[in-house]
């Protein structure tokens, strides 16, 4: 394995990312002032689980593998932070110890 093979490792396998493609898609939408026309990269988000050669695989969960993509249409890979479904509600939930209650 090559450094930058294994510096991709310990950065990025297990790791929730955001992974921005080569490929794109595009997106038409229609409103009173006509159509509009855009071609938008595909972005994929998800745990990067493992590699090899020739793709990257990627799951929903830190431990299933749910699909690839192939390494040469990858442009952009950044960690991101899980957003975890009870933080909305503990942020909202009012903090007994300030006495707040209300």
């Amino acid at each position: 394995m090559s450094d930058k093979e294994e510096i991709f490792n310990l950065i990025f396998i297990g790791e929730y990312v955001e992974i921005v493609t080569k490929l794109s898609q595009r997106k038409v939408q229609g409103d009173e002032d006509g159509v509009s026309d855009e071609t938008l990269p595909l972005v994929l988000v998800g745990y990067v689980l493992d590699r090899d050669d020739e793709f990257l695989y990627m799951g929903d969960t830190p431990d299933q593998i749910v699909g690839g993509i192939k390494r040469c249409d990858i442009s952009y890979i950044k960690i991101i932070q899980e957003q975890n479904p009870y933080d909305e509600i503990m942020d909202s939930t009012p903090d007994p110890q300030k006495g707040n209650m209300n």
